[in-house]
């Protein structure tokens, strides 16, 4: 029995002194490859219990740092000699070291070799996730993002533009399919542009720009032909609308703090969910629809819908919101708090035909903007109308 003992502890003395050769040798590589990339670190270490992993204490890349980060390593492709990194957590990560904000992260890779981590190309394939939890949200309440594909190819480059392509890719379980992406961190100046191509009915695409120097950062993202449902999901906004949308948005962020911008949002065939604006303005207009109400739908189709607005410090403005449906017509604005997600804005609806065009039902909005109450404003302007309405039915 004690040579049975004997031979297994030498056995399992053996597994475990190959798979620290292993990893010294993942170690080495890793260290040589980090410093032939400008890339900085504190220290490195590997273990093997409870899992094969290694650990690395305050990395910096120019100006981007993290603080800790541990990946662990898959342990059956040790055997064949292959350090297959499984999991890679990034406790704190940050743009610049005077930031704001900073995110956790968490990548789980289904088939990358760590000693081709930093080869000029890396080919990602099967199930991948990347979980982003930022120290406090851009705007609203949102602070998780987790971001999935099935394959990845990343040419890198360390003087140039590196370029990075992705299929299968969503953003919170909605689809993005294609998305491509031009990066180039090597300078003062940092830029990335990337191109996103879902799959759709229309030829849709939509392209982020971001740039930044020093502790400011700016960000322009435009889209054509881009489904609504989509792009509310991007910005994390309530899914209030289906359609397609061409848009435009500028903004600008302080040590990763978002400080201004500017929407502009142009969305048509689509609707609006969760109320039917017709059901609501025919209970205080004395004007028969006649048929239009038989379906009573929890929604409003819409041929146009337009807005622009404006960002300061955490309160959107609604400057401008215009509404074209087949019976309505829509004019609108109002203000929304995106640290506490509270609107409160003003909708004049008035009807398409020529014949009650003047007349106009002013609908009050607030309370949360995912959500939101309403009230209809029963002011001297809109009771003079309503009388004269009156009068001019029954004359």
């Amino acid at each position: 029995m004690k040579k049975i003992a004997l031979s297994l502890s030498i056995v399992v003395a053996a597994i475990f002194a190959f798979f620290y050769v292993q990893l010294q040798q993942a170690k080495s590589l890793l260290l040589e490859q980090l410093a032939q990339h400008d890339i900085s670190v504190k220290s490195l270490k590997v273990g093997l219990i409870p899992q094969p992993h290694f650990s690395i204490e305050q990395l910096n890349y120019h100006t981007f740092s993290l603080t800790q980060t541990e990946g662990k390593v898959a342990l059956l492709p040790l055997f064949a000699g292959d350090v297959k990194l499984e999991e890679f957590t990034i406790a704190q990560a940050k743009l610049t070291q005077n930031a704001t904000n900073s995110a956790k992260i968490m990548m789980r890779f289904a088939n990358i070799s760590l000693n081709k981590l930093f080869t000029k190309e890396i080919l990602f394939s099967g199930a991948n996730l990347i979980s982003v939890e930022l120290a406090k949200p851009i705007y609203g309440k949102t602070t998780k993002y987790t971001f999935t594909f099935n394959k990845a190819n990343l040419a890198l480059h360390q003087d140039r533009e590196s370029l990075l392509q992705i299929d299968g890719a969503k953003l919170n379980e909605q689809a993005l399919d294609y998305i491509e992406i031009h990066a180039d961190f090597s300078k003062p100046q940092k830029v990335l542009i990337g191109y996103i191509k879902p799959i759709c009915t229309t030829n849709c695409l939509a392209v982020l720009k971001f740039n930044s120097i020093a502790q400011q950062s700016t960000v322009n993202f435009s889209g054509k032909n881009f489904p609504t449902e989509r792009l509310l999901t991007l910005l994390n906004l309530p899914k209030a609308l289906t359609g397609t949308t061409d848009f435009n948005i500028r903004l600008a962020f302080n040590n990763s703090e978002l400080i201004q911008g500017t929407f502009d949002f142009n969305a048509r065939d689509g609707e609006i969910l969760g109320m039917n604006l017709l059901d609501l303005v025919t209970q205080y207009w004395p004007i028969n629809y006649r048929g239009d109400l038989s379906k009573r739908r929890m929604s409003t189709a819409f041929e146009r819908l337009d807005s622009q607005l404006s960002l300061d410090n955490n309160l959107l403005r609604v400057n401008k919101f215009n509404l074209i449906t087949p019976e309505l017509l829509g004019r609108g604005n109002g203000l929304i708090n995106l640290h506490t997600m509270q609107c409160d804005a003003i909708l004049n609806l008035s009807s398409a035909d020529e014949k009650y065009k003047d007349f106009t039902l002013p609908i009050h909005f607030f309370d949360s903007c995912y959500s939101p109450q309403y009230k209809i404003e029963f002011n001297k302007f809109f009771r003079k109308q309503l009388k004269d309405l009156l009068k001019e039915k029954l004359n």
